[in-house]
């Protein structure tokens, strides 16, 4: 009489893509097979097949089981994403998004978009989070256009678009030398107070500024920003401007906002500090003190 071996709950789950056998016995051929999937295949890929030999145990599976941070290969993703399909009843939109958010730290942004365009002809229920991300892998496409149209889904959802949806349009138009079309939108925001501006939007807003030649307006909104004192400006940005005044030949404005910079209880760093001598350096006066 033959034997049943027993085997770990993902090595069943594994075995369950075999071919089926008779009586559902283990052979030693399929033992073997086992073994080998279980070196070849990636801790997530193992944890997917656990899970789905626990679920058919269970009515309420706990997919949270998978741990998303391990996927390192967009083809796992992409595999457990169609695996995931397949479920029912389907997985939340969170476990979606976290799957979603592996592929995007692997920087595969179009992976991501093919993804997320699925989930919406499926009718997978996506939100805000899911849709930030998008427009962010939009944006790191140099495709800041097709953001702005899922701002439109926004609105079709119900869902408010945040500080951080605005921030990464406004750094998408920034990044493709869109700079007026930033600060248009931005001053917009603004007078409609569609949203309460952080420092990061200003720092975008300014670094745009700087990159185009226009240091005398982030100066202004510098100003602005010490002057209504909701959004205190940090080193970042102090440190963006004193590299464009420098970069002008205006050094003596930029030791002056080093000046401000020491008075608000910024500390300057490194990066503050290589800008102003390359100004002085470069203006003849390699000898002053800072």
């Amino acid at each position: 009489m033959m034997r049943r071996i027993l085997v770990p709950a993902a090595a069943a789950a594994a075995l369950s893509c075999l071919p089926p056998l008779p009586h559902r016995r283990v052979t030693c051929s399929s033992l073997l097979l086992l073994l080998l999937l279980l070196i070849l295949l990636p801790p997530p890929l193992l944890q997917f097949f656990s899970f789905r030999f626990h679920s058919t145990m269970s009515s309420n599976p706990q997919f949270h089981r998978i741990d998303f941070n391990n996927i390192n290969k967009l083809q796992d993703a992409l595999f457990l994403f169609h695996e995931m399909l397949r479920l029912r009843p389907l997985p939340s939109t969170i476990q979606f998004t976290r799957l979603l958010t592996a592929v995007t730290k692997m920087k595969h942004y179009s992976a991501f978009i093919y993804l997320y365009k699925e989930m919406g002809v499926l009718g997978i229920t996506l939100d805000e989070y899911t849709l930030n991300i998008a427009i962010s892998c939009f944006a790191h496409l140099s495709r800041v256009d097709c953001g702005f149209a899922i701002l439109g889904s926004f609105f079709r959802r119900g869902i408010l678009p945040d500080v951080v949806t605005f921030n990464t349009l406004l750094k998408g138009l920034v990044v493709e030398d869109r700079v007026p079309d930033a600060v248009q939108l931005f001053m917009k925001l603004i007078r409609q107070r569609v949203c309460e501006p952080n420092v990061v939007m200003y720092g975008t807003i300014v670094s745009g500024l700087c990159k185009t030649g226009n240091t005398s307006r982030a100066i202004q909104l510098l100003g602005l920003m010490e002057e209504e004192g909701k959004c205190k400006p940090n080193r970042v940005i102090y440190n963006t401007v004193i590299h464009s005044l420098c970069k002008d030949r205006m050094v003596d404005d930029a030791l002056t906002l080093f000046s401000k910079m020491n008075e608000n209880c910024i500390p300057p760093d490194a990066v503050t500090y290589n800008s102003l001598v390359h100004g002085l350096c470069i203006n003849g006066r390699s000898k002053e003190n800072l």
